[in-house]
Parts: structure tokens; C-alpha cells; sequence
């Protein structure tokens, strides 16, 4: 790296320039003034009144705040070093992040690990890009202890959604990282409304430490204060023992004037709160417009959402630039910064790669030095788009980039046609493709791009996605209904004998049966692992050693959740077993090199030694990743013997229409396993997860003879009890009247035969 970049001169890293801001509000600078006509000092970590301020500050986002929990220092790199510091280990930071966070680690000699942001929003890590990169870490020797996020991004202006934010602080919360949510720019969103901010101290209170800086709206940004808000917990407060005892050593303490001043705004009186709003809306208008000029000139930007940045990739625009000899991010920033005249802070800053072509571009600049014309802008312009300052930097941003996307100098086309590239030869279009193969159709591979038209519920919306975060512990059983764990029924053994013509089965747990049917030793769903993405670990053990397995003749697959779909299982299969897997989930399978891999639609079929497996509809959906939502099949599958009998394995799915349908055209079922668990609480999981009540209507609606519940008594996936579901399906059971020797309730491990 060194001697790539020699003779380029400084290759600077650190965060750039501060930029000016908006003119002090009058109010603020006569509280600042008053104190500093007093004699005494702030004590480290902030005051009683100042501490007093920022508990009601968080009172009224929701966060309730102990002042014996909350700190305050001058400038938030001061709490994040001391954050640092006394967590200790590794840290992981999305990429890209604000500038300041990585030199923290620096000075303290601690490794920094980029985990790449998902493209719906910047400031939180991919979930499984943040899994995958902890258990590479550890694999190669390291320890990390300490995640930071924001939930308003500063480089790239935007709001995490909150069900990306949820699946981080699960993913974090499961390799033990303790959270620092950086929340500097929460109040600057420009249009809360449409972007709801969620912050993991409302997901996982216990393992997440806030950090707010001042300066990102309520104080300017020449007097640094922030303030923090650490767990609840015995760990929490100890966290911030050990922060207030580095803070103390670096002398880190607010000055008395400018405490005051911090005091004050976290009251958000009404003229600051008016401010700040005049500012977001300003900002918002501003960053709109930049946006539209980068979009226009080629650029990659997400829509700007929140505070008063863009972050643009110049990639589309690379041969121009590389004809100009712009090549890295470093040649970026030097070349924007001289022609835009204003600051132009290359992706590298941000954590990106230096060979990107991104660059932060601000909206603070476009307001000019003038103070005031800044503060008509602020207070009285009814459009400041028409302001004189801003169109002339706006026109600028448009001119510098478009001269940057035309052809240098000297490079002009050539004047002979014969010498321009011809244009490459489209491939014809492929005829229409079937997207509703005929019923009992061949089988095949399947190129479709969506199956929501599938859904017979519409998924989540914004809303119900914000409310589960804000009900912290909401799909998690609380201490109380988590006491009768060690009495859930578990019984491992190895799998006992069957005859040739024997129909039985073994209940590995969860969705996860050992059926041998027809001669044929079949796996439903197979997990073997202890722990799968997003989930605590198991709470029983696997019902069957692998070891004990014989040899597996089919695996049937109900659709791609993690907890029905995991890969290291699977990798223990010989890649030559048969697998039967819904509509466009076998290209996954494929990849990982296994060679016979039967992809079904709804009500196709597919015979193998003698058994047949007819793949029947589901209530259910699918996502794997954050980009991927149903663009699998789900369902579930219906297994025939060569003497007729019938084993439906209901896979995931939720109470519906379906069963009718599946129990008509597949008429004398001897057994249905059904899922009876993860169904709290029901205005979250009614659509998807069936209640025992409703597994036992659907069971009837099937015409099933017997019922083996399942999906309960192995990961702990939602709110109820964990025994609720077995005393429940009992119940209702009892209440159909139905012969009780018909509900095959088996503990995990446990074994049956028809």
C-alpha cells in the first residue's frame, strides 16, 4: 500500500474539516454567557442539572434514563473513546461509517473491522455480512467485543429501516457484541413520518450503550458536548464506572459555559425546538435538489433521508474520469474539492476502499459564507432554492459534474464512422415462460422472479415492523415463561428399528423428522445445529445423533427460513441425496454442488424409490436475505407409500383455505405433523404460524386420522410459554372428542410407528 501511494503526498484518512453552521440562536448564546461568569467546574461525566436534562431528553423518545446511568463530555469522540476503551476487544463498524469512529480504535491500538451496510439504508451492518465477519474474526484469533451503529447516517443521509435494524442487534446480541448506537442526527430526519426511527436501545436495552452529540443539531458545532445512556443493568453501570474513570484521566470534561449551553438545549425549549426544525427543513429541501443534480449526472446516491449529507458513487462515471487521471477516491476528493470549492471528503475517509469513487458531498456549503443571507435562508426564505447563493452552487455541482462524465479534451470521436464500435448484437428475447406450471407437471427448474402473488396475507408494513421494535422482548419469552425449560419433554436416543414395511417416524425437534417410509429413511427440514441465524440456541438437545442416522434416501424442503433451511446441516448430507425443495429454491442447492435437486411447484409430484412426494400450498412466505423476499416457493409436502398410506408435513404455515384443498385432492391422510408453536404474540404471527387451537382445525380441514405436533420445544422463537403449546394442542384436542391415542405427542427424540 505504502509504495503504491508513494510520492502522491498525504494520504489523509482522518474525518475532514468541520463545515460552518448555522447562526447561534440568541437565546443559546445568552444562556452561555451567564455561565461563564461562574467559578466552578463541571464534574467529570456532567452534572446533576445537566444530567437532570438529558433523562427528560430521552424521557420523551421513549428511553427511560437513571442519571446514575447517563455521562456527558465534550464531544462524542471523547464517550466513544472511553466506550472503547472500557469494553475493550475488537470493534466492528458498518461500512462506510462516520469518519471519526475508526481513529478512536486507532489511539487505542485497537483493531477495526468494516462489515458492509445492506443497500436499502447506510449506518447498520448487513446481519449476515456482521455473523459472517465475527466468526471469521474469532476463526483467526481475534475478539470482538464492540459494535457501533447509527440509526440516521452521517456519510450517506439515511434512516435504517427498522427491521434491519432489528436483525443486526439480534445478530450482535448473539455473538455477545455490546451496541453502541451512535444517534447524533436522529432529530434531523427529514420526514419522520416516512421514516420512523427505531434505535436498538428500544430493541435490546440491556446490551446497548446511546451516544448523541449535540452539535448534530441542538448546539453548533464549536462547543462540543454529547451525552450517553448506558444499559440498565449491573453491567451497564459498571460500563459506566469504567468510562467515567478514563474520562477522568483525559481530563475530558465539559467546560462550565458550554454545560450550560448543553443543559439548556436538551430542555428543547421552544425557540431551539423551532430552529431545529427550520434547519431540518432547509437541509431536507437542500439535499433534495443535490440529489437530483447527482442523479442527473450519472452518479449512484441514495435518496437523501436524514441530516445534511449525500454519499455518491462516481463508479458509473469511471472511464471519464480515469481519462482525467481520477482513479481512487484520494484523486476524488483532490479534484472535487478544486473545482466544486467546497469540501469533498473521498469514501475512504468513510471506511470505504480507496479504489471507490465515492465521495460525501454536503449541503451546509450551498448556503454560502454570507451569516446573513444563512440566516434569511433560515428563518424567512419561503423557498431557498431560489436563493441567489444556492442556485450558484447547485449550477456549479451540475457544471463540475457534467465536465467530469464528457470526454476530455482531445479524445473526441473519430470523425470516420467504420472507426466508431459497432453495437454489439442483441440476443433474441426468449418466448413467454409459464409461470403456473399445469397441476401434477413435470418438475423442473423454475426462473420466476416473485411468488408474492402466492401470499394470502399481506406481509408486515412499515407500522406493525416499527411496533414489534418499540415492544422490546416482544418475540421472546420473558423470564417467567422461560422457567419451565428444563421440564419440556426430550428424550434422545438413537433411532430404533423398522421393518421393511414399517411406516415410522423420530422427532429430531422443531421441523426437523426422520421418517422412513416405503423403505426410504427421509429428512423433513433438517437442523442438527445448535445455534441458527437470529435465534437464541436451542433449548433442548438434537432428539438424534447424525452419527446414529442411517444412510439418508431423500431430504424434503418446506421453504428457506433459517430455521428449516441450514446449510451446515445440509453440508453433512453426501452431495448425491435426492433433495426436493420448492420452486426457486434450487439454485441454492445447486451452488453448493448437490446433483440431484427436484424443484416443485404447488400440486407437482415427484416419485422416488416407490414413494411419491407431492409438494401442496402453505400459508406461509420466504426470505433468506434482505433482497430475496418471496422469490422462493414455500409449502408444504404430502408423502405416499407404495401401500397407499399418507404423511403430510405441514412445513411452516399459518390456519387457512389451503388445508381443504390439500385434504381433497389428497383424501385419506393418516398423519399430519403440524406446527403448534412461535405464535405469539398473534397480531404479529396470526398470518404465518398457527396457534395448537388452529393446528388441530387445520388437521380436521385435511381429514387427517392423526396429529404429531411439532414446531415447539427447541428454539424459542416467540413470546408464549414455553409449555403453553403442549398444554394447549392437548386441550383442544380433548375437545374435538377425538380418541386421545390420535394426538401423537412426542418429546423430542421420541419415536412412533403406523
Amino acid at each position: 500500500m505504502e509504495s503504491a501511494l508513494e510520492g502522491r503526498g498525504p494520504l489523509r484518512y482522518g474525518p475532514p474539516v468541520p463545515e460552518p453552521g448555522l447562526p447561534v440562536v440568541p437565546e443559546l448564546a445568552a444562556v452561555l454567557a451567564r455561565a461563564a461568569e461562574r467559578p466552578h467546574a463541571e464534574p467529570p461525566g456532567g452534572g446533576p442539572a445537566l444530567l437532570a436534562a438529558a433523562q427528560g431528553y430521552w424521557a420523551r423518545r421513549g428511553l427511560a434514563a437513571d442519571p446514575a446511568l447517563l455521562a456527558a463530555a465534550p464531544g462524542a469522540p471523547a464517550l466513544l473513546l472511553a466506550l472503547t476503551a472500557a469494553v475493550g476487544g475488537d470493534v466492528l463498524l458498518p461500512r462506510p461509517c462516520p469518519a471519526w469512529w475508526a481513529p478512536q480504535a486507532r489511539l487505542l491500538g485497537r483493531p477495526t473491522f468494516s462489515v458492509p451496510s445492506p443497500a436499502a439504508c447506510g449506518g447498520v451492518p448487513d446481519p449476515y455480512a456482521l455473523l459472517e465477519t465475527v466468526r471469521r474474526v474469532r476463526a483467526e484469533g481475534g475478539d470482538p467485543r464492540l459494535l457501533v451503529l447509527a440509526v440516521a447516517d452521517d456519510p450517506t443521509g439515511t434512516v435504517a429501516v427498522p427491521e434491519v435494524m432489528s436483525r443486526a442487534v439480534e445478530a450482535a446480541a448473539a455473538e455477545g457484541l455490546h451496541v453502541v448506537s451512535d444517534e447524533t442526527w436522529r432529530d434531523t430526519v427529514h420526514r419522520p413520518q416516512e421514516n420512523p426511527v427505531v434505535g436498538p436501545a428500544e430493541m435490546l436495552p440491556e446490551g446497548v450503550t446511546v451516544l448523541s452529540d449535540l452539535s448534530g443539531g441542538w448546539l453548533p458545532p464549536g462547543w462540543p458536548a454529547a451525552v450517553a445512556r448506558f444499559p440498565g443493568t449491573t453491567a451497564g453501570a459498571q460500563l459506566r464506572a469504567r468510562c467515567l474513570d478514563i474520562l477522568t484521566a483525559l481530563d475530558a470534561t465539559l467546560a462550565t459555559p458550554v454545560a450550560a449551553a448543553a443543559t439548556h438545549a436538551l430542555g428543547e425549549p421552544r425557540a431551539l425546538g423551532a430552529r431545529l426544525a427550520h434547519a431540518v427543513a432547509l437541509h431536507g429541501r437542500l439535499a433534495g435538489a443535490l440529489y437530483e443534480v447527482l442523479h442527473t449526472a450519472g452518479a449512484l446516491v441514495r435518496p437523501p433521508q436524514a441530516g445534511r449529507h449525500l454519499y455518491a458513487d462516481l463508479a458509473p462515471l469511471a472511464p471519464a474520469l480515469a481519462a482525467r487521471g481520477v482513479t481512487d477516491a484520494l484523486e476524488l476528493e483532490n479534484d472535487l474539492t478544486a473545482r466544486l470549492g467546497m469540501p469533498a471528503p473521498g469514501g475512504h475517509r468513510f471506511g470505504d476502499d480507496l479504489d471507490q469513487l465515492r465521495v460525501r458531498l454536503s449541503t451546509g456549503p450551498l448556503l454560502g459564507d454570507d451569516e446573513r443571507v444563512r440566516a434569511d435562508l433560515l428563518t424567512g426564505a419561503p423557498d431557498p432554492l431560489q436563493a441567489a447563493p444556492v442556485r450558484r452552487a447547485l449550477d456549479r455541482v451540475a457544471e463540475v459534474l457534467g465536465a467530469l462524465a464528457a470526454p476530455p479534451a482531445g479524445a473526441e470521436e473519430a470523425d470516420d464512422p467504420a472507426a466508431r464500435p459497432r453495437p454489439r448484437a442483441r440476443r433474441p428475447r426468449p418466448g413467454p415462460r409459464r409461470d403456473h406450471p399445469p397441476r401434477g407437471g413435470r418438475p423442473g427448474r423454475h426462473r420466476r422472479r416473485s411468488y408474492r402473488d402466492r401470499l394470502t396475507a399481506p406481509l408486515p408494513g412499515v407500522r406493525a415492523v416499527t411496533r414489534l421494535a418499540r415492544e422490546a422482548g416482544a418475540l421472546r419469552p420473558g423470564t417467567e415463561a422461560r422457567r419451565d425449560v428444563p421440564l419440556l419433554p426430550c428424550a434422545p436416543a438413537p433411532l430404533p428399528p423398522a421393518g421393511p414395511g414399517v411406516l415410522a417416524l423420530t422427532w429430531a425437534g422443531h421441523a426437523s423428522w426422520i421418517l422412513r417410509i416405503g423403505g426410504l429413511t427421509v429428512l423433513t427440514d433438517p437442523v442438527w445445529s445448535h445455534r441458527i441465524l437470529g435465534t437464541p440456541p436451542r433449548v433442548t438437545p438434537v432428539g438424534v445423533p447424525w452419527a446414529s442416522l442411517p444412510p439418508v434416501d431423500a431430504v424434503v424442503i418446506s421453504h428457506n427460513h433459517y430455521d428449516h433451511l441450514d446449510a451446515p446441516t445440509l453440508r453433512r448430507l453426501p452431495r448425491t441425496t435426492p433433495v426436493l425443495v420448492p420452486a426457486g429454491l434450487g439454485r441454492w442447492f445447486r451452488r453448493r454442488r448437490f446433483t440431484r435437486v427436484h424443484e416443485l411447484d404447488w400440486w407437482q409430484g415427484r416419485e422416488i424409490g416407490g414413494v411419491t412426494f407431492d409438494f401442496v400450498p402453505a400459508h406461509h412466505w420466504s426470505r433468506r436475505g434482505l433482497l430475496d423476499t418471496c422469490r422462493t416457493l414455500w409449502g408444504g409436502w404430502v408423502l405416499t407409500d407404495p401401500q397407499g398410506r399418507k404423511v403430510h408435513f405441514a412445513g411452516d404455515t399459518g390456519y387457512g383455505h389451503w388445508f381443504t384443498e390439500i385434504g381433497r385432492r389428497h383424501p385419506g391422510i393418516d398423519l399430519t405433523l403440524m406446527p403448534i408453536g412461535a405464535y405469539a404474540p398473534r397480531w404479529w404471527l396470526r398470518d404465518v404460524h398457527c396457534d395448537p387451537e388452529e393446528a388441530v382445525a387445520a388437521c380436521a380441514d385435511l381429514g387427517a386420522r392423526r396429529m404429531a405436533p411439532m414446531h415447539w420445544a427447541t428454539f424459542l422463537l416467540s413470546a408464549e410459554p414455553v409449555l403453553e403449546p403442549l398444554t394447549r394442542v392437548r386441550a383442544a384436542w380433548a375437545r374435538t372428542g377425538r380418541p386421545r391415542e390420535d394426538l401423537w405427542d412426542l418429546p423430542v427424540g421420541g419415536s412412533r410407528t403406523l
